[in-house]
């Protein structure tokens, strides 16, 4: 039968009276009053049907059902004790694995290095690099960080930072130009076969300024 949290509680109780030999000391380091403690073992007892602690008032000992008791209980208090260490531990040291998202050009140029880096900083973080020129869906992917060449990003609940801008230029090869001629003023290009990055939308428009 699985024990209830009032039996719990008493359990650990009596589990800090052992360590302390006290139940003055069980007391402070529980920050309850002495009476408290003192009925909380007497219930636990009461509720066993067994003496689990000889009282004097210069010793505390425990009986034989006591120590039996103790040592099923002892080690639940300090599993206890360390599990919000072990939380903290963790916290404090990356863990895990990381999966991250990239356009490829990105992923060659830049990352490898920066992956790189913070393995050897986060020795415990599993790196997982996914190079896709497709807007993959964050959320159905599971992907914790992605990178994005993008002049603006839907609205989402999505953390979003810009990390740098890009300039853009218009360009081409030698032989495509003796071909076709160099334009002169952006209408031109309106004669002209021009290609665009596939992972921005069809529908953005090409701007220029006066440099």
């Amino acid at each position: 039968m699985s024990a209830s949290l009032d039996e719990l509680v008493s359990l650990a109780i009596f589990a800090r009276v052992v360590e302390a030999k006290s139940f003055t000391l069980a007391a402070a380091t529980l920050g309850v009053s002495k009476s408290i403690v003192s009925k909380r073992v007497s219930a636990l007892e009461e509720q066993l049907g067994a003496r689990l602690l000889h009282r004097t008032t210069r010793r505390l000992s425990l009986s034989a059902e006591g120590a039996r008791l103790y040592e099923r209980c002892g080690p639940m208090l300090r599993a206890a004790d360390e599990a919000p260490e072990l939380v903290r531990g963790t916290r404090d040291e990356p863990r895990g694995v990381l999966r991250v998202s990239s356009p490829f050009i990105l992923s060659d140029v830049y990352l490898t290095d920066a992956i790189v880096s913070f393995a050897a900083r986060y020795p415990r973080v599993h790196v997982e690099l996914e190079a896709n020129n497709a807007m993959v869906d964050l959320v159905n992917e599971r992907v914790d960080v992605a990178l994005r060449l993008s002049p603006s990003l839907e609205s989402s609940s999505l953390v979003a930072r810009r990390l740098a801008s890009t300039p853009k230029i218009v360009c081409a090869s030698p032989a495509y130009l003796r071909a076709h001629g160099v334009p002169r003023v952006p209408d031109d290009l309106r004669a002209h076969a021009c290609l665009r990055f596939s992972q921005l939308s069809a529908e953005v428009e090409w701007r220029f300024r006066e440099g």
